[in-house]
Protein backbone atom coordinates (compact mmCIF):
# COMPACT_ATOMS: atom_id res chain seq x y z
CA UNK A 1 0.00 0.00 0.00
CA UNK A 2 1.75 3.72 -1.26
CA UNK A 3 0.77 6.57 0.20
CA UNK A 4 -2.57 8.63 0.22
CA UNK A 5 -2.11 11.50 -2.28
CA UNK A 6 -5.35 13.71 -1.38
CA UNK A 7 -6.20 16.50 -4.37
CA UNK A 8 -8.43 19.40 -3.35
CA UNK A 9 -9.13 23.00 -4.96
CA UNK A 10 -7.93 24.45 -2.33
CA UNK A 11 -5.43 23.13 0.16
CA UNK A 12 -6.52 24.75 4.04
CA UNK A 13 -4.43 27.41 5.26
CA UNK A 14 -1.89 25.07 7.34
CA UNK A 15 -1.50 26.23 11.19
CA UNK A 16 0.74 24.69 13.88
CA UNK A 17 -1.76 22.30 14.50
CA UNK A 18 -1.80 21.94 10.68
CA UNK A 19 -4.94 22.90 8.30
CA UNK A 20 -7.58 25.49 9.90
CA UNK A 21 -10.54 24.63 11.03
CA UNK A 22 -13.16 23.62 8.69
CA UNK A 23 -15.40 20.61 8.24
CA UNK A 24 -14.03 18.88 5.09
CA UNK A 25 -10.84 20.26 6.10
CA UNK A 26 -10.43 18.72 8.99
CA UNK A 27 -11.87 15.50 7.68
CA UNK A 28 -9.27 15.29 5.15
CA UNK A 29 -6.15 15.80 7.70
CA UNK A 30 -7.72 13.24 9.83
CA UNK A 31 -8.04 10.91 7.05
CA UNK A 32 -3.94 12.06 6.42
CA UNK A 33 -2.68 12.11 9.83
CA UNK A 34 -3.38 8.27 10.30
CA UNK A 35 -1.94 7.03 6.78
CA UNK A 36 0.74 9.50 6.05
CA UNK A 37 0.26 11.03 2.98
CA UNK A 38 0.46 14.55 0.82
CA UNK A 39 -1.78 16.61 0.25
CA UNK A 40 -1.96 18.44 -3.13
CA UNK A 41 -3.61 21.69 -4.56
CA UNK A 42 -4.32 25.36 -4.99
CA UNK A 43 -2.39 27.66 -2.19
CA UNK A 44 -4.82 30.79 -2.55
CA UNK A 45 -2.21 32.93 -3.68
CA UNK A 46 -3.15 34.90 -7.11
CA UNK A 47 0.14 35.36 -9.06
CA UNK A 48 0.85 38.02 -11.67
CA UNK A 49 2.74 35.50 -13.28
CA UNK A 50 2.99 31.73 -13.71
CA UNK A 51 4.09 29.77 -10.65
CA UNK A 52 7.58 29.00 -10.25
CA UNK A 53 6.73 25.28 -8.61
CA UNK A 54 4.84 23.30 -6.24
CA UNK A 55 5.73 24.16 -2.37
CA UNK A 56 6.62 21.35 -0.19
CA UNK A 57 5.94 21.71 3.60
CA UNK A 58 5.71 18.83 6.04
CA UNK A 59 3.77 18.77 8.95
CA UNK A 60 4.63 15.28 10.66
CA UNK A 61 3.53 12.42 8.16
CA UNK A 62 1.96 15.09 5.84
CA UNK A 63 3.32 17.05 3.09
CA UNK A 64 1.55 19.78 2.52
CA UNK A 65 2.02 20.57 -1.59
CA UNK A 66 0.74 23.65 -2.82
CA UNK A 67 0.70 26.24 -5.92
CA UNK A 68 -0.45 29.49 -6.83
CA UNK A 69 -2.38 29.95 -10.02
CA UNK A 70 -1.67 32.79 -12.32
CA UNK A 71 -4.24 35.40 -12.48
CA UNK A 72 -6.16 34.08 -15.94
CA UNK A 73 -5.82 30.64 -14.68
CA UNK A 74 -7.51 31.98 -11.44
CA UNK A 75 -10.69 34.05 -13.27
CA UNK A 76 -10.97 30.45 -15.09
CA UNK A 77 -10.88 27.63 -12.89
CA UNK A 78 -12.34 28.89 -9.77
CA UNK A 79 -14.10 32.40 -10.21
CA UNK A 80 -16.09 31.35 -13.44
CA UNK A 81 -17.36 27.81 -14.41
CA UNK A 82 -16.64 25.60 -11.63
CA UNK A 83 -17.31 27.99 -8.16
CA UNK A 84 -20.83 30.29 -8.95
CA UNK A 85 -21.95 28.63 -12.03
CA UNK A 86 -21.75 24.73 -11.81
CA UNK A 87 -21.89 24.86 -7.61
CA UNK A 88 -24.87 26.74 -7.95
CA UNK A 89 -26.43 24.28 -10.45
CA UNK A 90 -25.11 20.96 -8.33
CA UNK A 91 -25.75 22.21 -5.24
CA UNK A 92 -29.57 23.42 -5.73
CA UNK A 93 -30.72 22.53 -8.89
CA UNK A 94 -31.65 26.01 -9.73
CA UNK A 95 -31.89 25.69 -13.77
CA UNK A 96 -32.56 29.39 -13.68
CA UNK A 97 -29.52 30.13 -12.63
CA UNK A 98 -27.60 27.91 -15.39
CA UNK A 99 -25.15 30.31 -16.91
CA UNK A 100 -22.51 28.93 -19.69
CA UNK A 101 -18.99 30.44 -21.42
CA UNK A 102 -17.54 28.29 -23.45
CA UNK A 103 -14.33 29.81 -23.00
CA UNK A 104 -14.55 29.46 -18.97
CA UNK A 105 -15.40 25.53 -19.66
CA UNK A 106 -12.10 24.88 -21.38
CA UNK A 107 -10.11 27.12 -19.43
CA UNK A 108 -11.69 25.18 -16.51
CA UNK A 109 -10.86 22.14 -18.22
CA UNK A 110 -7.28 23.31 -19.44
CA UNK A 111 -6.41 24.15 -15.72
CA UNK A 112 -7.33 20.85 -14.77
CA UNK A 113 -4.73 19.28 -17.20
CA UNK A 114 -2.10 22.05 -15.96
CA UNK A 115 -2.58 20.67 -12.19
CA UNK A 116 -2.77 17.33 -13.45
CA UNK A 117 1.00 17.73 -14.98
CA UNK A 118 2.26 19.88 -11.74
CA UNK A 119 1.39 16.30 -9.29
CA UNK A 120 2.53 13.84 -11.78
CA UNK A 121 6.12 13.96 -10.53
CA UNK A 122 5.31 13.63 -7.37
CA UNK A 123 3.82 10.33 -7.96
CA UNK A 124 5.23 7.02 -6.73
CA UNK A 125 3.73 3.74 -8.47
CA UNK A 126 1.39 2.20 -5.32
CA UNK A 127 0.44 5.90 -4.46
CA UNK A 128 -3.47 5.74 -4.25
CA UNK A 129 -4.78 9.30 -5.19
CA UNK A 130 -8.41 10.90 -3.63
CA UNK A 131 -9.35 13.59 -5.51
CA UNK A 132 -12.32 15.39 -4.21
CA UNK A 133 -15.29 17.90 -5.21
CA UNK A 134 -16.78 19.51 -8.43
CA UNK A 135 -14.15 21.96 -9.37
CA UNK A 136 -11.43 18.52 -10.54
CA UNK A 137 -13.75 16.42 -12.15
CA UNK A 138 -11.97 16.06 -15.28
CA UNK A 139 -8.44 15.59 -13.17
CA UNK A 140 -8.26 11.77 -13.53
CA UNK A 141 -8.94 12.00 -17.48
CA UNK A 142 -5.97 14.04 -17.27
CA UNK A 143 -3.67 12.13 -15.60
CA UNK A 144 -4.35 8.89 -17.78
CA UNK A 145 -3.59 11.25 -20.79
CA UNK A 146 -0.20 11.68 -18.73
CA UNK A 147 0.33 8.26 -18.72
CA UNK A 148 -0.23 8.01 -15.00
CA UNK A 149 -1.60 4.72 -13.93
CA UNK A 150 -2.16 4.96 -10.26
CA UNK A 151 -6.16 4.12 -8.60
CA UNK A 152 -8.19 7.15 -8.67
CA UNK A 153 -11.06 8.02 -6.73
CA UNK A 154 -13.26 10.88 -6.21
CA UNK A 155 -15.92 12.15 -4.06
CA UNK A 156 -18.29 14.84 -4.51
CA UNK A 157 -19.29 16.45 -0.82
CA UNK A 158 -22.32 18.00 -2.55
CA UNK A 159 -25.72 16.74 -3.93
CA UNK A 160 -25.80 15.37 -7.38
CA UNK A 161 -28.32 17.12 -9.57
CA UNK A 162 -31.38 14.35 -10.65
CA UNK A 163 -31.33 13.86 -14.83
CA UNK A 164 -34.19 16.65 -15.45
CA UNK A 165 -31.81 19.06 -13.70
CA UNK A 166 -28.76 17.72 -15.00
CA UNK A 167 -29.94 17.31 -18.55
CA UNK A 168 -29.87 21.23 -18.50
CA UNK A 169 -26.47 21.69 -17.86
CA UNK A 170 -24.69 22.23 -20.95
CA UNK A 171 -21.73 19.61 -21.85
CA UNK A 172 -23.33 17.44 -19.06
CA UNK A 173 -22.21 14.13 -21.06
CA UNK A 174 -18.74 15.72 -21.02
CA UNK A 175 -18.92 16.29 -16.96
CA UNK A 176 -20.63 12.34 -16.68
CA UNK A 177 -18.09 10.72 -18.80
CA UNK A 178 -15.08 12.26 -17.07
CA UNK A 179 -15.99 11.12 -13.84
CA UNK A 180 -16.66 7.54 -14.67
CA UNK A 181 -12.81 7.60 -15.44
CA UNK A 182 -12.09 7.19 -12.05
CA UNK A 183 -11.69 4.11 -10.62
CA UNK A 184 -14.33 4.60 -7.83
CA UNK A 185 -16.92 7.48 -7.38
CA UNK A 186 -18.12 8.30 -3.37
CA UNK A 187 -21.26 10.61 -2.92
CA UNK A 188 -22.39 11.78 0.47
CA UNK A 189 -25.94 10.35 0.67
CA UNK A 190 -28.07 7.33 -1.39
CA UNK A 191 -30.30 9.61 -3.62
CA UNK A 192 -27.01 11.58 -4.81
CA UNK A 193 -25.72 7.80 -5.27
CA UNK A 194 -28.96 7.04 -7.31
CA UNK A 195 -29.39 9.95 -9.27
CA UNK A 196 -25.52 9.39 -10.86
CA UNK A 197 -27.14 5.72 -11.69
CA UNK A 198 -30.09 6.63 -13.16
CA UNK A 199 -28.48 9.24 -15.52
CA UNK A 200 -25.59 6.83 -16.67
CA UNK A 201 -27.99 4.19 -17.29
CA UNK A 202 -30.85 6.29 -19.01
CA UNK A 203 -28.31 8.91 -20.80
CA UNK A 204 -25.42 7.16 -21.51
CA UNK A 205 -26.11 3.66 -22.05
CA UNK A 206 -24.26 2.50 -19.24
CA UNK A 207 -24.96 -0.79 -17.06
CA UNK A 208 -25.49 -0.36 -13.45
CA UNK A 209 -24.21 -3.52 -11.01
CA UNK A 210 -26.85 -3.71 -8.24
CA UNK A 211 -27.14 -5.99 -5.04
CA UNK A 212 -30.56 -6.02 -4.62
CA UNK A 213 -31.67 -2.50 -5.08
CA UNK A 214 -28.01 -0.75 -4.13
CA UNK A 215 -26.15 -0.04 -6.87
CA UNK A 216 -21.94 -1.46 -6.33
CA UNK A 217 -20.56 -0.97 -10.10
CA UNK A 218 -21.23 0.84 -13.15
CA UNK A 219 -19.77 0.14 -17.10
CA UNK A 220 -20.42 3.31 -19.06
CA UNK A 221 -18.14 4.98 -21.76
CA UNK A 222 -15.50 1.85 -21.91
CA UNK A 223 -14.63 1.96 -18.13
CA UNK A 224 -15.77 -0.33 -15.46
CA UNK A 225 -15.68 1.77 -11.61
CA UNK A 226 -17.10 1.42 -8.73
CA UNK A 227 -20.02 3.79 -6.56
CA UNK A 228 -20.70 3.93 -3.65
CA UNK A 229 -22.65 6.40 -0.51
CA UNK A 230 -19.88 7.52 1.81
CA UNK A 231 -22.00 9.97 4.75
CA UNK A 232 -19.23 11.82 6.43
CA UNK A 233 -19.43 11.77 9.82
CA UNK A 234 -17.28 13.00 13.06
CA UNK A 235 -15.49 11.70 15.67
CA UNK A 236 -17.79 12.49 18.99
CA UNK A 237 -15.86 11.36 21.74
CA UNK A 238 -13.02 14.01 20.32
CA UNK A 239 -15.29 16.70 20.42
CA UNK A 240 -16.78 15.37 23.73
CA UNK A 241 -13.48 15.45 25.22
CA UNK A 242 -12.65 19.09 23.58
CA UNK A 243 -15.37 20.39 25.27
CA UNK A 244 -14.79 19.66 28.68
CA UNK A 245 -10.39 20.71 28.42
CA UNK A 246 -8.36 23.73 28.11
CA UNK A 247 -9.57 27.03 26.31
CA UNK A 248 -12.88 25.03 23.86
CA UNK A 249 -13.99 23.77 27.77
CA UNK A 250 -13.78 27.05 29.52
CA UNK A 251 -15.69 28.58 25.98
CA UNK A 252 -18.58 25.81 26.45
CA UNK A 253 -19.06 26.88 30.30
CA UNK A 254 -19.42 30.33 29.26
CA UNK A 255 -21.92 29.40 26.57
CA UNK A 256 -23.85 26.94 28.76
CA UNK A 257 -23.96 30.12 31.54
CA UNK A 258 -25.65 31.97 29.10
CA UNK A 259 -28.94 29.57 28.13
CA UNK A 260 -30.24 29.63 31.42
CA UNK A 261 -31.00 25.68 31.01
CA UNK A 262 -32.42 26.44 27.54
CA UNK A 263 -31.17 23.91 24.84
CA UNK A 264 -29.65 24.82 22.22
CA UNK A 265 -29.36 24.43 19.00
CA UNK A 266 -26.29 25.14 17.17
CA UNK A 267 -25.40 25.10 12.87
CA UNK A 268 -21.96 26.15 11.49
CA UNK A 269 -22.17 26.93 7.49
CA UNK A 270 -20.06 28.91 5.46
CA UNK A 271 -21.90 32.30 4.54
CA UNK A 272 -23.33 31.04 1.58
CA UNK A 273 -26.38 31.52 -0.67
CA UNK A 274 -26.71 27.35 -1.64
CA UNK A 275 -26.86 26.90 1.95
CA UNK A 276 -30.46 27.65 2.69
CA UNK A 277 -29.45 30.15 5.99
CA UNK A 278 -32.75 32.18 5.41
CA UNK A 279 -34.85 29.42 5.19
CA UNK A 280 -33.21 27.72 8.43
CA UNK A 281 -34.35 30.79 10.62
CA UNK A 282 -37.64 30.66 9.13
CA UNK A 283 -38.04 27.48 10.10
CA UNK A 284 -36.97 28.06 13.18
CA UNK A 285 -39.36 31.20 13.76
CA UNK A 286 -42.05 28.82 12.66
CA UNK A 287 -40.55 26.20 15.33
CA UNK A 288 -41.38 28.42 17.78
CA UNK A 289 -44.49 30.17 16.55
CA UNK A 290 -46.78 27.03 16.10
CA UNK A 291 -45.02 24.79 19.03
CA UNK A 292 -45.87 26.67 22.57
CA UNK A 293 -43.54 24.41 24.93
CA UNK A 294 -40.54 25.21 22.78
CA UNK A 295 -40.63 29.06 23.30
CA UNK A 296 -38.34 30.41 25.80
CA UNK A 297 -37.07 26.69 26.37
CA UNK A 298 -34.55 26.58 22.91
CA UNK A 299 -31.98 28.84 21.39
CA UNK A 300 -30.43 28.61 18.05
CA UNK A 301 -26.83 29.60 16.85
CA UNK A 302 -25.82 29.83 13.36
CA UNK A 303 -22.00 29.92 13.00
CA UNK A 304 -21.29 31.57 9.38
CA UNK A 305 -18.30 32.60 8.02
CA UNK A 306 -17.58 34.68 5.07
CA UNK A 307 -16.37 32.56 1.93
CA UNK A 308 -15.39 33.09 -1.32
CA UNK A 309 -15.27 36.71 -1.12
CA UNK A 310 -13.52 37.80 -3.98
CA UNK A 311 -15.98 35.88 -6.37
CA UNK A 312 -18.79 38.76 -7.13
CA UNK A 313 -21.40 35.60 -7.71
CA UNK A 314 -21.14 35.24 -3.61
CA UNK A 315 -20.94 38.61 -2.32
CA UNK A 316 -23.88 39.70 -5.02
CA UNK A 317 -26.23 36.71 -3.75
CA UNK A 318 -25.72 37.20 -0.06
CA UNK A 319 -26.10 40.37 -0.01
CA UNK A 320 -28.86 40.30 -1.89
CA UNK A 321 -30.80 37.57 0.29
CA UNK A 322 -29.27 39.09 3.51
Amino acid sequence: MGRLIIVSNRVAPISEGGPAAGGLAVGVYDALKETGGVWFGWSGDVLDAPPDGIKLEEHGLVTFATIGLARCDYDQFTAAFPTPRCGRRFTIGRIDLIEFDRHEYDGYCRVNRWLAAQLAPLLKPNDVIWVRDYHLIPFAQALWALGVKNRIGFFLHIPFPVSQILLAVPRHRELVEALCAFDLLGFQTEPDLRAFCDYVETECGGLVERNGAKPTGLKAFGQTLKAAAYPIGVYSDEIAALAKDGESGRDVEIVKSTLHHRKLVMSVDRLDYSKGLVERFRAFERLIEHDRQQRNNVSFLQIAPPTRTDVDAYRDSVATRG
